[in-house]
């Protein structure tokens, strides 16, 4: 749209934040999803959609805080979507660290990385994310080596390793995601 229709694409993007405000606004008044552990799947795509438009007015971030609620249940898929949503901006600096202590629980609990198929993908996740602090990522690295009985690294071999993480991406692309592109590929069609 800032392309094609660049006259409409301001009109466009507040159409959106109204839009997710009223979906988020829905769904609010119930708790069938949290009794039953379930995602909002329509609630996260439509925040991710709400991230890539790089909104940074009061009614975009008081929505992606609201929804947030209590990062204390989240799980790997929210978690990631959260700080995708967020990026670096700012406004969401105490979020974010709510976000990365979750994920250090999930990532440190029970059987670890080794046992733990969704503690691992949100290890490799976390570990690429630029939008935390390299000193937390490298602080959660040694403690996933110690973990796993690993030889203990310098901070500054640990600081080296996370930012070689950006690099590489794991399931998430920090940098960008192609939302018509996945909806093309039917990825996300079901909700959209």
């Amino acid at each position: 749209m800032r392309n094609n229709l660049a006259e409409r694409s301001e009109f466009i993007g507040e159409q959106l934040v109204r839009w997710t405000f009223q979906l988020l606004k829905s769904l609010r008044g119930s708790t069938a999803h949290v009794e039953s552990e379930c995602v909002l799947l329509e609630a996260i795509n439509a925040l991710l959609v709400l991230g890539e438009l790089n909104r940074n007015d009061a009614i975009s971030q008081a929505l992606i805080v609201e929804s947030l609620g209590g990062a204390n249940a989240l799980n790997y898929f929210e978690i990631v979507c959260f700080l995708f949503c967020m990026k670096d901006d700012a406004a969401f600096t105490e979020e974010r660290a709510r976000l990365m202590e979750r994920a250090v629980e999930i990532v440190l609990a029970g059987g670890g990385v080794s046992a733990d198929a969704e503690a691992a993908h949100l290890a490799l996740d976390i570990l690429a994310c630029p939008f935390l602090p390299a000193d937390d990522r490298a602080e959660l690295l040694g403690k996933i080596r110690a973990g796993l009985a690993l030889p203990v690294l310098a901070k500054a071999d640990l600081l080296a390793t996370v930012g070689a993480f950006e690099e590489v991406p794991w399931f998430v692309n920090w940098n960008q995601i192609d939302l018509l592109s996945m909806i093309r590929k039917k990825e996300l069609s079901a909700v959209y």
